[in-house]
């Protein structure tokens, strides 16, 4: 009986700590309001994605809505979570394939990693983007638009096998310190 108790008691530790370590990994790579990745995730996942995928280039566009504090306090915390969930929604939508990425960074600052051939063609990608998030504006009585800041850093083929985090990081800070 002792070495049943035992057994039962050392599985049911294991099992806990399994859990433990799930549930961590989503609070450390997750939001947990929009359930997208996180800024730690897409620090993690961004160096790998543009070292296996050589000759591609890449575009990183940081994103926040204008007068974020105006839906938060005019219409409430709910409606702006509503936001921030429809955009995190649609960000995922634009994605295009393994080599793609987005991440909700803080409050209404959003990152996403797109991957380009020619720069027409991203110039094209992002103006359907930034149409296609002011089009998340309130039904109903509410009647507000929504207005996005962005900045765009391109890391061409060539130039990225030097990029580091830091270099990625310092990018996204003077990108938000400009909008």
């Amino acid at each position: 009986l002792l070495l049943i108790l035992l057994v039962i008691g050392t599985t049911m530790v294991a099992i806990s700590k399994s859990i433990d370590k799930k549930h961590l990994k989503k609070l450390l790579y997750y939001d947990s309001l929009t359930g997208s990745k996180n800024y730690n995730s897409f620090k993690e996942e961004v160096p790998g994605i543009i070292k296996e995928n050589p000759g591609v280039n890449f575009a990183m566009l940081f994103i926040d809505i204008v007068e974020f504090k105006f839906i938060n306090s005019s219409f409430g915390y709910e409606e702006g979570d509503r936001v921030l969930k429809k955009v995190a929604s649609a960000l995922e939508k634009v994605l295009e394939g393994s080599r793609e990425t987005f991440a909700r960074v803080t409050a209404d600052h959003f990152v996403i990693l797109l991957s380009y051939e020619k720069f027409k063609s991203i110039d094209i990608r992002i103006k359907i983007l930034f149409g296609e998030l002011e089009n998340l504006t309130s039904k109903g009585e509410k009647g507000y638009s929504l207005i996005f800041n962005g900045g765009v850093y391109l890391i061409e083929a060539v130039s990225y096998t030097h990029l580091t985090l830091p270099t990625i990081y310092s990018v996204y800070i003077s990108v938000v310190a400009v909008s």
